[in-house]
């Protein structure tokens, strides 16, 4: 890609185009031509690069696309996926749940029967 218009460079030159127009018309309608041609060229060139780099930049999303669905999906492999991971993590959760529960239950019923033991004792 080329780089930013030169506005000097260009005042330049349509200040010779002037000049040129005053003495020599046909030699000024050349420069024109001749210029506006250098222009388009240079315009082609850039919107090919640009094109270029926007295939080059959507090629490498697509590819960075396709890591992250391996990387959900568990590469071909429905078990090693990170939705199933979770799903694991959450049931070992559940169960972790389940059994402070069972234990929680056991110690307020031991409890409870000390309570109800002693207040037969004192009655």
């Amino acid at each position: 890609m080329s780089t930013m218009p030169n506005i000097t460079n260009n005042k330049l030159l349509w200040e010779q185009v002037i000049k040129e127009a005053q003495e020599d018309m046909k030699g000024a309608v050349e420069m024109i031509a001749k210029y506006s041609e250098h222009a388009i060229a240079e315009s082609l060139t850039d919107r090919e690069n640009i094109r270029l780099a926007m295939a080059k930049a959507e090629q490498k999303q697509a590819e960075e696309l396709g890591n992250l669905r391996k990387v959900i999906q568990g590469n071909g492999d429905p078990s090693h996926s990170v939705i199933t991971r979770l799903e694991r993590i959450e049931e070992a959760q559940t169960k972790l749940h389940d059994a402070l529960n069972k234990i929680l239950w056991a110690i307020a019923s031991t409890v409870t029967v000390q309570i109800v033991m002693y207040l037969l004792k004192v009655l």
